[in-house]
């Protein structure tokens, strides 16, 4: 293993080399942290053997496949997709926006996925549908197939958890404080957000900023030439703004009860393509069964 690629609650992913020389992406379980936490040591291993077995058992192209795992390990290895994740394209404010036919594609690539998931005998529930978890080959037309990964999360349904997730952005209104069991329908919801952020470019509810508590702290010179210590204010949220270190927070709890109580949603451009923006609106409908089927999300993308 050599460079890592992503990280994230007590495992890492690093990009790997076969003896046959293709290259892969190793998730591993990081035993050291687990050690600081001791009483979360079965409920993480419990989820990462679940997330094994349940990959085990899928074979789609716009799925991220299992390869295998590493025997006497917390380890196991996956397919390499070249260019990473969406979410890494989206947020670059130094790349240019992507096509229309390019968005579309994707678009059409992650809904053939997640159909696959919700086709299986029982319907397996991604639960963390987001373009942090959506894994690009190429961005060249010919080229380019999306697969939607990280499975840690998911779970087949119907399922009785209702734990709140941190990634409230994508959530839908029914599971956001974890009053209702997630199924199929949460996972449309989501898929209404991952085309906000394709479009957009914004992470969800960043606009709102009524809901948006800023916090600047003001910098002496001696901390503005310390490379550590603004390493450590990055690592922690801040960015650098005319000498002050600033950062941005929500209002969680207010801006909560205004997505489930009263329809709060991203703020839609009405310069989007007229499909885009319907299918937005019917994904994050308030009513789960008002949204549409991976099938009427195919049809009306095609």
């Amino acid at each position: 293993m050599s460079v890592r690629l992503g990280s994230g609650g007590f495992g890492s992913v690093y990009k790997g080399e076969l003896e046959n020389g293709t290259i892969v992406a190793v998730k591993e379980l990081k035993i050291k942290d687990i050690h600081e936490h001791e009483k979360e040591v079965v409920p993480v291993f419990e989820a990462f053997h679940h997330e094994v077995v349940l990959m085990s058992q899928l074979n789609h192209p716009n799925i991220v496949k299992l390869l295998g795992i590493i025997q006497n390990t917390t380890k196991f290895v996956m397919e390499f997709v070249t260019c990473g994740v969406l979410s890494d394209r989206l947020y670059d404010e130094k790349q240019e926006d992507l096509p229309m036919d390019i968005k579309k594609k994707i678009l059409v690539d992650v809904a053939n996925g997640m159909n696959y998931l919700h086709s299986q005998n029982p319907p397996i529930v991604h639960r963390d549908l987001r373009s942090f978890n959506i894994f690009i080959s190429s961005y060249e037309a010919d080229r380019l197939v999306a697969k939607v990964g990280d499975f840690g999360l998911s779970f087949p349904c119907p399922t009785e958890l209702q734990d709140v997730m941190p990634t409230w952005q994508w959530l839908a209104p029914e599971c956001i404080d974890g009053f209702s069991t997630y199924n199929e329908k949460s996972d449309l919801y989501s898929f209404g957000v991952v085309i906000y952020e394709m479009m957009s470019r914004q992470m969800p509810f960043t606009d709102k900023e009524e809901f948006i508590t800023k916090i600047e702290e003001i910098l002496s010179p001696e901390q503005l030439l310390n490379e550590a210590f603004l390493k450590q204010l990055e690592g922690s949220g801040f960015r650098l703004m005319d000498g002050k270190a600033v950062r941005e927070e929500f209002q969680t709890q207010t801006i909560k009860t205004e997505i489930v109580s009263n329809g709060l949603r991203p703020t839609v451009d009405p310069s989007w393509p007229p499909l885009i923006q319907s299918l937005l609106n019917d994904c994050w409908s308030a009513s789960p069964d008002s949204r549409p089927s991976w099938t009427e999300i195919l049809d009306r993308l095609s």
